[in-house]
């Protein structure tokens, strides 16, 4: 009824290894480490969303109450939504000029909530409510692990068509970051603009983008499991042991983990210095980049247009995101110069 899976006896050389893709079996229900791994990925990441989101939102109301009261030592506790609104609905209010000259405190009002909204607009912290939070995460993750599956049997189109019942198969491996990134941009957008019709997009795909890298370190280790995403042949002592190669491989899925886990401290530490499309830049950029490198020392590269696709999508992912960043300074810089 209850079974755990143990790995056979290896060589010495051999020490790192994995131990199985089956973390454990309870009668029919088989519970693997890559779930696993994707799980605890989306958990850390969706914690931390919500740390972000609310940590800005304290910000915002204390820098507001603060203007209004200087007399207090502390701001009152977030009010989330209730701020968030006020600042958006005040700023639309002035910018309509629906403020009339003697209504002081509409003018004072509007002008504080727009100076606490640091870089964002105003109307991107309209969302801060941990459900749809939590609802926005939920898309991207169900679209995202469609899209990664997706591509990923495009670029095998040839294999799945002789194999179209392996295609709902994903616990067995085989998706594509890149293609995830693809499914859950188009999927949060169309909840966003259909579903929730709430214009503060950006801001919450700046939060995805911050926490992504971490949820990414994490899920790598699902490849380490299913003894895919390898690298080269190598003799280093941390070389990782394929057992159907009878080998030891770059651990091309550890140096991403590892270099995912930087971009993520990177994009922490940029995120009160630029704006949300900056830091969606910020990522598409880094991320990229740490795909090309590592990219060049994998052995199952899938390829399009006679390169490997992951390498192809990251430069264009690079440029995507220098183009954002630098076109949002640009923007930023010719505003200030007309005030």
């Amino acid at each position: 009824m209850f079974t755990m899976q143990t790995a056979a006896p290896l060589q010495a050389s051999h020490w790192f290894h994995s131990p199985g893709a089956i973390l454990l079996e309870l009668g029919p229900l088989t519970i693997r480490w890559y779930g696993l791994t994707t799980a605890l990925g989306f958990l850390a990441a969706l914690y931390i969303m919500h740390k972000l989101a609310s940590h800005h939102c304290e910000r915002s109301d204390e820098a507001i109450d603060a203007k209004r009261h200087p007399e207090r030592s502390e701001g009152p506790p977030c009010r989330h939504d209730e701020i968030a609104t006020t600042a958006a609905r005040l700023a639309m209010t002035k910018e309509q000029g629906h403020c009339e000259r003697s209504d002081r405190h509409c003018e004072e009002r509007s002008d504080e909530a727009i100076q606490a909204m640091d870089r964002h607009a105003a109307t991107q912290l309209a969302m801060t409510s941990n459900d749809d939070l939590d609802n926005f995460a939920l898309v991207a993750l169900a679209t995202g692990i469609i899209g990664a599956r997706l591509w990923f049997v495009i670029l095998n189109a040839s294999y799945y068509a002789s194999h179209p019942a392996e295609i709902v198969q994903i616990w067995l491996g085989g998706q594509s970051i890149q293609g995830g990134l693809m499914g859950g941009l188009l999927g949060t957008w169309l909840y966003d603009k259909v579903i929730n019709k709430r214009n503060d997009y950006l801001y919450k795909l700046s939060l995805l983008a911050t926490v992504l890298p971490l949820a990414q370190a994490i899920g790598r280790w699902g490849n380490f499991f299913n003894e895919e995403a390898y690298g080269t042949i190598t003799t280093l002592p941390w070389g990782l042991y394929i057992s159907h190669t009878g080998q030891l491989h770059h651990p091309t899925f550890l140096y991403e983990s590892l270099a995912n886990l930087l971009v993520f401290w990177i994009l922490l530490k940029l995120r009160n210095k630029l704006e949300s499309l900056q830091i969606i830049g910020a990522y598409l950029a880094l991320y990229s980049s740490v795909r090309i490198v590592l990219e060049a020392m994998r052995t199952d590269s899938l390829m399009l247009a006679g390169m490997p696709a992951a390498t192809l999508l990251s430069y264009i992912g690079l440029l995507l995101g220098l183009g954002l960043i630098i076109a949002r300074a640009q923007s930023n810089n010719a505003a200030g110069q007309k005030h």
